[in-house]
């Protein structure tokens, strides 16, 4: 009995959807040609954004003690000034020894007194940099802030200090004498007494890598040469595919 009814109804419901097909034919095609036709404006703006020529932005600018110069090849927006701004974030924020409310300045300034509180970024440079420091046996050392200063190379007549001084501030050198850590979900670092951080050998780079993730986030970025100092990143290739 139940069986029978269902049919009944499936039979309605069939001739009811058949009804309405042939009751309004032409509002489906309609339907369909605005679909299609949406579709084709979506393609045609997106491939007429693909062929369009990039346009080139060059900005050079003082950053990280040094010439920052950039060239960025673009369908999209100039970002030139968005990254000298996060050039100049990460070198006051997280590792210049010169700012004094910089994580690493802050680490410095606690060398011998216990631990300070760094954020997960600073604490991400340095994991790296101490990895470079133990694979090179201690060749690049992070600890030579108190033995760089001896130059005084940005004095108006620096000198080249005596075999003595150096030999003394030496002692205070080592990538052993800096200690990680985290503690309820905070990072932090301890310096023994009398040892500076100078990240200036690797800071240069670290603004190169952080630069290129930055640029890889826009896909509309074909290509980049940006020098900071001496440390240059080259990304993507040029309009006309010839070599950097």
């Amino acid at each position: 009995f139940v069986n029978m009814e269902k049919n009944v109804d499936d039979k309605k419901f069939s001739g009811h959807r058949k009804n309405e097909k042939e009751r309004y034919p032409m509002k489906n095609k309609w339907m369909v040609l605005l679909f299609l036709a949406a579709t084709g404006i979506l393609l045609s703006g997106c491939s007429k954004e693909a062929a369009r020529e990039p346009e080139i932005y060059d900005k050079s600018d003082i950053v990280m003690g040094t010439v920052v110069t950039e060239r960025i090849y673009t369908r999209g927006e100039d970002a030139t000034s968005e990254i000298i701004e996060l050039l100049s974030e990460i070198e006051h924020r997280y590792l210049s020894w010169r700012e004094e409310d910089s994580d690493i300045g802050k680490i410095n300034q606690q060398a011998g007194k216990g631990q300070a509180p760094v954020d997960e970024q600073t604490m991400g440079y340095l994991e790296q940099t101490l990895q470079i420091a133990e694979k090179s046996q201690g060749a690049f050392d992070p600890t030579i802030g108190e033995l760089s200063l001896l130059w005084d190379v940005e004095a108006e007549n620096p000198k080249v200090p005596s075999e003595k001084k150096i030999n003394q501030r030496l002692q205070n050198c080592g990538y052993e004498k800096i200690r990680m850590g985290s503690d309820g979900g905070q990072d932090w670092v301890e310096l023994e007494d009398q040892c500076s951080i100078d990240l200036g050998a690797v800071g240069k780079g670290i603004g190169c890598d952080e630069t290129a993730k930055f640029l890889k986030e826009d896909k509309r970025v074909q290509g980049a040469v940006i020098a900071v100092g001496g440390s240059i990143l080259t990304l993507g290739s040029k309009p006309d595919e010839t070599s950097w």
